[in-house]
């Protein structure tokens, strides 16, 4: 047997905990956790670690939902072959790159292994939904069941952030004025 593919899983189920990834969450993907035991982030910083098993951070009302859509949109590009989630497997290489190329892409994002992993168990058992197109932008979206809508998050966030600008822009022009 060919030992490349192993050595390719070792590494990535090591870099993933390494990036703060639960025991939990290399589990499903790797069997032996018992060989990377000293490679899980001891001292895990910041809020990534702690993303569990949940899709609140979903709701239009959390200000990280757009993360979604990107989320959604990344992986229709990366894998273009499976846009059901579930016609491929979807194992510790595929996360590992998915996980990598989100972060490179977005760096400023708050995301984590886990996060993306519960993502992508909710989007195979259907608890999270993909509406067609944004009114907005005509792109596909995501969104929490409790929230039926017709504008993705991204283009909420967008228009958020714009009139956050205006006023401040506004109050500055009233400083200087007055």
């Amino acid at each position: 047997m060919n030992v490349l593919p192993k050595v390719k899983y070792l590494n990535a189920a090591i870099e993933l905990a390494s990036y703060g990834a639960q025991k939990s969450v290399i589990a499903c993907y790797y069997s032996n956790t018992a060989t990377i035991n000293p490679h899980f982030a001891s001292d895990p910083r910041g809020p990534e670690y702690k993303h569990r098993d949940g899709n609140a951070w979903l709701r239009s009302s959390s200000p990280l939902a757009y993360t979604a859509d990107r989320l959604y949109r990344l992986y229709t590009r990366m894998f273009s072959d499976n846009p059901s989630f579930c016609s491929r497997k979807f194992g510790i290489l595929e996360l590992h790159d998915f996980f990598t190329t989100y972060k490179m892409l977005y760096p400023r994002d708050i995301m984590s292994v886990n996060r993306i992993h519960y993502w992508v168990k909710d989007m195979r058992s259907e608890q999270v939904f993909v509406a067609p197109s944004c009114k907005c932008c005509n792109q596909p979206f995501v969104f929490h069941p409790y929230d039926i809508k017709k504008v993705c998050n991204l283009c909420v966030a967008i228009e958020r952030e714009s009139l956050s600008l205006k006023e401040k822009n506004n109050i500055k022009q009233k400083a200087v004025g007055g």
